[in-house]
C-alpha cells in the first residue's frame, strides 16, 4: 500500500492507531505528528514495516519532528517501531526523546539496523530515564560485544526493566556473558530471549533460583518454575516467529491486492470496449455530441474485436472469450483467442 491514509479527525479520538505497513517515511507523517501532539487518549502506537528513519530534517535543526512528538506525549505507553529504517542516527533521535519521555513502557525496535552505535544511545538513555520501559525489543540489530557491552550497563542499573529480546544479532560469547551477568545484577528482570541454548539456560536457571529465594521469604514454593520458564522462552520465541510471519503475509496481502485491483482494472477496461466494438458492429454510424456522423472502421472489423495481445494471461483471455461469445455475430480477434 502506497497511499497515506491518515485523517486528524479519525486518528485524534483514538487509543489505539495501526498504521503498520503503510509506506510510511519522515516525509509524510505530518498528520501523524500533530496527532501525537495534540491527542490525549493516544494508548498504543504500531508504525511496523514502513521506512521511517527519525532522522534529522533539513533546515529544522538537524531535529526529527515525529521522535520530538514522542517526546513530549504523554499518553503512549506501547510504541512500535520494528522493521523500518531508523539506523544508528534515527537511533540517536529517538534515545534524546526517551530521555524527556515518562510514559512508553513497552518499545519495540527490532530489525532497524540501529547497530552497536545506535544501541549505545538506546542504552544510554534507559539508564538515564524515569526507569519507565519494562519492555524492550532489539533483535535483528547487528549488535554485537560491544553493544553487548552497553545494554548490559543499562540493563544491569534499570529498575524498570522486565523483558528484554535481544535475538537475531551478532554477539559471541563474550557479549553473551555480559548480559547474563547483568541479568545476575538486576533483581526485577523476568525474561531475556537471546535464542542461544547455553545462555538462555543461565539466565533460566539465575531467574529460577531468584524465584525460589522470593518464594522462601514469603513462605512459598513456586511451583514448577523451571517448567515455567521454559515454556514462557517457547512461548516468545513463537511469538517472535509468528510476528515476522504475519508481518510477511500481511505484505504479501498488500501486493496481491495491487495485483487484484490492476487486473480488475484491465478487465474492465477491456470489456468496455468490447461492448463499444460491438455497438459500432451493430451501428457502425454513431451521433457525436455535435450531431456529425462518424463511421470508425479502423476499430471495426467484420465479426472481430482487434484488441492487444494477452497471450501470458489465461483469466483475461478466458473472461474475453466468455463475454464476446455471448454476443451473437461477435467472435474474439484472434490476438485474443485461446490457444
Amino acid at each position: 500500500m502506497t497511499s497515506n491514509p491518515m485523517n486528524f479527525d479519525q486518528l485524534i479520538n483514538r487509543r489505539c492507531i495501526d498504521l503498520s505497513f503503510n509506506g510510511l517515511h519522515d516525509g509524510n507523517v505530518d498528520v501523524l505528528i500533530d496527532v501525537i501532539r495534540k491527542t490525549e487518549v493516544l494508548h498504543s502506537l504500531n508504525l511496523w514495516g514502513n521506512r521511517l528513519s527519525l532522522e534529522g530534517n533539513e533546515g529544522d535543526d538537524d531535529r526529527s519532528k515525529l521522535a520530538d512528538a514522542i517526546a513530549r506525549n504523554s499518553t503512549i505507553r506501547v510504541l512500535s517501531l520494528g522493521s523500518n529504517d531508523i539506523g544508528a542516527s534515527g537511533g540517536k533521535r529517538l534515545a534524546e526523546a526517551l530521555r524527556v519521555n515518562s510514559t512508553i513502557v513497552e518499545l519495540h525496535l527490532g530489525d532497524n539496523r540501529l547497530g552497536d552505535e545506535g544501541v549505545r544511545d538506546i542504552a544510554l538513555a534507559l539508564s538515564s530515564s524515569n526507569g519507565t520501559i519494562a519492555t524492550l525489543g532489539l533483535y535483528g540489530n547487528g549488535i554485537t560485544d560491544i553493544g553487548a557491552g552497553y545494554l548490559a550497563s543499562s540493563i544491569g542499573t534499570n529498575v524498570g526493566l522486565r523483558d528484554i529480546w535481544l535475538h537475531a544479532n551478532r554477539m559471541s560469547e563474550v557479549g553473551y556473558n555480559d548480559i547474563v551477568n547483568a541479568v545476575k545484577d538486576n533483581d526485577n528482570i523476568e525474561h531475556v530471549l537471546l535464542l542461544s541454548e547455553k545462555h538462555d539456560g543461565d539466565i533460566r536457571a539465575i531467574l529460577d533460583a531468584r524465584k525460589v529465594v522470593v518464594g522462601a521469604a514469603k513462605g512459598q514454593v513456586p511451583p514448577s518454575s523451571i517448567m515455567q520458564n521454559d515454556n514462557d522462552r517457547e512461548l516468545l520465541i513463537a511469538l517472535s516467529a509468528k510476528d515476522e510471519e504475519i508481518a510477511k503475509l500481511k505484505a504479501a496481502l498488500q501486493a496481491r491486492d495491487l495485483e487484484l485491483k490492476a487486473k480488475n482494472e484491465e478487465i474492465a477496461a477491456l470489456l468496455d470496449r468490447a461492448a463499444a466494438v460491438l455497438s459500432l458492429e451493430r451501428n457502425p454510424t454513431t451521433t457525436t455530441s455535435d450531431d456529425t456522423i462518424v463511421s470508425n472502421p479502423s476499430i471495426v472489423k467484420k465479426g472481430t474485436i482487434d484488441i492487444p495481445s494477452f497471450h501470458d494471461d489465461d483469466d483475461v483471455r478466458d473472461d474475453i472469450n466468455d463475454y464476446c461469445h455471448d454476443d451473437e455475430g461477435l467472435s474474439l480477434h484472434p490476438a485474443l483467442s485461446v490457444e
